[in-house]
């Protein structure tokens, strides 16, 4: 079994990593390199806080250079039960496609709609720069690139693309004094990455990438497009009881 962590959360290094080290568990965390120095949420983080204030105003009507933000969606009626989950998803969904500079301008707005100021809380922030190389001081961890602004890679041109990967990879080798030969997909379905995706990683030199659907490992698995089971924030009866329903 290999374990890995998305994203870079400063948690990666101050929770998981000494408990990794108490059991001598080696893992991987794939990075996005524009969250150091940036030290804001990632945005779906951002979404999740929003959508759960208290007193949010009961209609959305935006409109973010093109693209039009409206809740309850016009074809929805009344808004239905569980308000709160069904405002993210739409909003999750609406911002997902969105460029990094619109996706700002859209959370700026979203935020001031919310009468709320977008702050990062300790809880969910970024690792910085300067926690890279403790992260894998242990040696019982590795980084790997997760590009720099987490886009959706089929969605961007070649060029684009190599910009993401490289410029994501060239951070991390200076910051961690290690080579970085891993990778994992943003958001990493199957229609997230392109063989276009797969040829370049090919190209430049890494070993291997991580998706984000869930399946085994085998002697057949193409390592460009390996599955991964996701591990959801519940108590350790419930993982035990997740791991023995999944695997045995």
């Amino acid at each position: 079994m290999a374990v890995t962590f998305d994203d870079g959360y400063a948690d990666n290094l101050y929770q998981a990593a000494p408990l990794l080290e108490r059991y001598a568990i080696p893992a991987t965390v794939f990075i996005v390199t524009g969250g150091l120095a940036s030290q804001r949420e990632f945005w779906w983080d951002e979404l999740e806080y929003l959508s759960g204030l208290p007193g949010l105003p009961a209609t959305l009507d935006l409109h973010v250079e093109g693209t039009e933000l409206r809740w309850p969606p016009a074809a929805a009626g009344e808004a239905p039960a569980g308000r709160v989950g069904s405002l993210l998803d739409y909003l999750y969904d609406a911002l997902l496609p969105l460029d990094l500079s619109t996706r700002e301008r859209a959370l700026d707005r979203l935020f001031a709609w919310g009468g709320a100021k977008r702050e990062t809380r300790a809880t969910r922030r970024p690792l910085t720069s300067a926690e890279v190389a403790p992260l894998v001081r242990s040696g019982l961890i590795d980084v790997g690139a997760h590009t720099v602004s987490h886009p959706i890679l089929s969605r961007a041109p070649l060029c684009e693309q190599r910009r993401e990967i490289e410029d994501s990879r060239r951070v991390l080798e200076a910051l961690s004094g290690t080579t970085i030969d891993r990778f994992a997909y943003p958001f990493g379905q199957r229609a997230h990455y392109s063989d276009e995706t797969i040829r370049l990683l090919k190209e430049l030199g890494f070993v291997l990438a991580c998706c984000n659907f869930p399946g085994p490992v085998g002697r057949s698995t193409d390592p460009y497009q390996l599955p991964r089971y996701q591990a959801r924030n519940v108590d350790g009866d419930r993982f035990l009881r997740w791991l023995r329903s999944t695997f045995f």
